[in-house]
């Protein structure tokens, strides 16, 4: 599976989140790098909203993401737009640290105006399960489904 993972993270400070084999990582602290045959390795975006279709535009079609993986981290660093460019797989993984950006409502927002096949939360789903308090519509009974990846996933709405 070919993945577009998009990340605020350091190269130098936080270790990759290595998600297929076949990964392009994208992000504001990303170097624009290529092989020698023109595959992507990594790609600089802006801080902040980058609009999706903008950057897939930049790949090969041999090269094509599966799936495009946001992570909303610390610093939320980088908001994809536009999603509804991309047909494939979309996953929003949230950071598991309470406190930090983003706030839910900030991510409730976002979730409202674009469009993931998966929210999810990184680790810790005992802050899913004091935010919701209880089970709610869209998000798995067992929170323990919630942890990428899912060995059996369920349905999840999805926001349209």
């Amino acid at each position: 599976m070919r993945v577009l993972l998009l990340t605020g993270s350091h190269p130098i400070y936080h270790s990759l989140l290595q998600l297929s084999d076949e990964q392009i990582t994208a992000g504001p602290e990303w170097p624009d790098a290529q092989m020698v045959d023109g595959r992507w390795l990594s790609m600089r975006t802006e801080s902040g909203e980058t609009d999706l279709e903008q950057l897939l535009s930049r790949i090969p079609a041999a090269q094509t993401p599966d799936a495009v993986v946001c992570v909303a981290d610390a610093g939320w660093s980088v908001r994809p737009v536009n999603l509804r460019a991309f047909k494939g797989t979309k996953v929003l993984l949230l950071a598991d640290r309470p406190g930090d950006k983003p706030e839910m409502s900030e991510v409730f927002r976002y979730v409202g105006g674009e469009v993931f096949d998966r929210v999810m939360f990184m680790r810790d789903q005992a802050q899913l399960a004091r935010l919701l308090g209880g089970a709610a519509p869209g998000i798995a009974a067992n929170l323990v489904e919630t942890v990428w990846p899912s060995e059996n996933p369920t349905a999840h709405a999805r926001v349209i």
